[in-house]
């Protein structure tokens, strides 16, 4: 019975701590993730302001709203936007959902 109980805390121990790893190693990667989008978000804004001025507080909240794939979007569309109207236009289709 004790050498059944030792083994038993041993397994528990065991998968206890690897449970604990696993657990960190997804904190550390949703933290790496949510750092990009948060980088990405934020040269995105820059490069806008430098094409078209200081963003209204509506432009900045619905970039916001974007996610990564959203965020890509619009890193490729940027150079083909002319005018903060159609900024606005592609935002307001982009966060339409």
């Amino acid at each position: 019975m004790i050498r059944e109980t030792s083994i038993f805390k041993e397994l528990f121990d065991q998968r206890y701590n690897e449970g604990r790893v696993e657990g960190r190693v997804e904190g550390r990667v949703e933290g790496l993730v949510e750092g990009e989008v948060s980088g990405n978000r934020r040269l995105l804004q820059k490069l806008l302001e430098k094409k078209f001025g200081p963003l209204s507080a509506e432009l900045k909240g619905r970039l916001l709203e974007l996610n990564s794939e959203a965020l890509d979007s619009l890193a490729t569309t940027l150079l083909e936007l002319a005018t903060v109207d159609e900024l606005r236009a592609w935002l307001v289709k982009a966060t339409a959902n």
